[in-house]
């Protein structure tokens, strides 16, 4: 993930993949996975993002080898247990704006038991526009720059 803090005793983890400015034009196909198709790149990629995250927390706190490595590397408020709160914030052309909830529907149903190991019930996926007005109830303040 790109950023983590602490606040109101809750871990937070964000990534942030911004796919407005792309080269090649981006459909909805390129992020929200078909039945009976293997899952499109980009929303693969999110889904191992989120299981390393969680990984590398779970063995740390298992305190395992690797564990113990990754603890050395990370701020103190990160390496005690504490509820999470996992957020992914994408930068979407606005025609593909529309696909969030599929797209938080379809992660989330992807990785539904990887998260509940952590006692996490589901991962808030938000486009810029509403991450930037949910971002106070986070203690953040950030801004949408075009």
């Amino acid at each position: 993930m790109d950023f983590a803090w602490y606040h109101d005793s809750r871990l937070c983890l964000l990534e942030i993949r911004d796919y407005r400015n792309l080269r090649s034009a981006l459909a909805a196909t390129d992020l929200v996975p078909r039945s009976k198709e293997a899952a499109p790149h980009r929303f693969t990629t999110l889904v191992d993002k989120v299981t390393d995250s969680l990984l590398m927390l779970l063995a740390m706190q298992a305190n395992t080898l690797k564990g113990k490595q990754l603890a050395a590397d990370l701020p103190t408020f990160a390496k005690t247990r504490k509820s999470l709160t996992l957020i992914i914030a994408l930068g979407l052309p606005d025609n593909l704006r529309v696909h969030i909830s599929s797209i938080r529907t379809s992660l989330n149903a992807k990785i539904k038991g990887r998260i509940a190991l952590a006692d996490i019930d589901s991962v808030a996926v938000l486009d810029y526009q509403s991450f930037t007005k949910w971002a106070p109830r986070l203690g953040l303040e950030c801004e949408l720059l075009s």
